[in-house]
């Protein structure tokens, strides 16, 4: 079973989409579907297996704890392993600044931190499930 981590940035309207939609919008975005204000190749990081990261997504004290610690994104909507969670702007700001300030020697924190310092920048939220 795969057991992939999967980060997706969205503006305020992509992300009202979505939740319209109770999620078949999130699922076209999955399978590379042309959606407004959305571009696969920048908007999704999708290059991390949880199992190598969940000693971290565990504890309290590293801010993987927080990727997960969402809201759910929609109700009764699921990926693989689970409901996906979505961040705000405002809450992206947040794990942003605890990335920023985490050890970055392990290539996994480095590449979510760069992802989640380019939604800050781009002032959207991010979706993050597991699938």
């Amino acid at each position: 079973m795969s057991m992939q981590v999967v980060l997706v940035k969205v503006g305020p309207q992509l992300y009202r989409k979505i939740v319209e939609s109770e999620g078949e919008v999130l699922d076209a975005m999955g399978d590379e579907e042309a959606v407004s204000g959305f571009l696969y190749a920048t908007d999704t990081y999708d290059e991390l297996d949880y199992r190598d990261i969940s000693q971290w997504a565990t504890d309290e004290s590293h801010p993987f704890f927080d990727l997960f610690a969402g809201d759910v994104l929609v109700d009764d909507y699921e990926w693989t392993s689970g409901p996906p969670m979505y961040h705000s702007h405002e809450e992206v700001q947040a794990i942003s600044r605890r990335l920023n300030d985490c050890d970055q020697a392990d290539w996994q924190v480095a590449r979510v931190a760069d992802f989640f310092r380019r939604a800050v920048l781009e002032g959207k939220g991010v979706i993050v499930g597991v699938d």
